[in-house]
């Protein structure tokens, strides 16, 4: 450990902010392949390594049992979830007057925080274009 102006600095690891970094990102992208915010996945992941490698056991060793164990917190929510949306599309099919057969009751058509999330591209609410005014060229006269 060196010192500047008498601040202790760490030696950095390197092999231990690749391995963060990649794991941020891996996390990143597999929230939005599941249509989830990237942000906050790549948080949970950067703040559950923090908190491993700071305050407990620390290490690489640490850091990685900490990574595998947000994949199976996040696996088992997601599990949970789609089992919650399956039994809601069930009771949606055996009773339709129901609030669960109407889809903005349901909590499939939302994203994270209430959100709406757009299902089908045809979906999305038409843009309103810009008026565009006509451009002479200098050929056009």
């Amino acid at each position: 450990m060196g010192s500047v102006v008498g601040f202790p600095v760490p030696r950095i690891d390197y092999g231990m902010l690749l391995v963060l970094f990649a794991s941020v990102s891996l996390f990143a992208k597999a929230a939005q392949m599941d249509g989830r915010s990237p942000l906050v996945w790549g948080g949970l992941s950067l703040g559950s390594w923090i908190a491993v490698t700071q305050f407990a056991i620390g290490g690489l060793a640490g850091a990685l049992i900490s990574q595998v164990a947000l994949f199976v917190g996040l696996t088992a929510a997601a599990i949970v979830r789609d089992r919650k949306e399956r039994q809601g599309s069930e009771q949606a099919r055996a009773d339709p007057g129901s609030p669960a057969a109407d889809p903005a009751w349901s909590s499939s058509g939302r994203g994270e925080f209430g959100l709406e999330r757009p299902q089908d591209p045809a979906c999305r609410p038409a843009r309103a274009e810009s008026p565009r005014t006509p451009s002479l060229s200098i050929g056009d006269a």
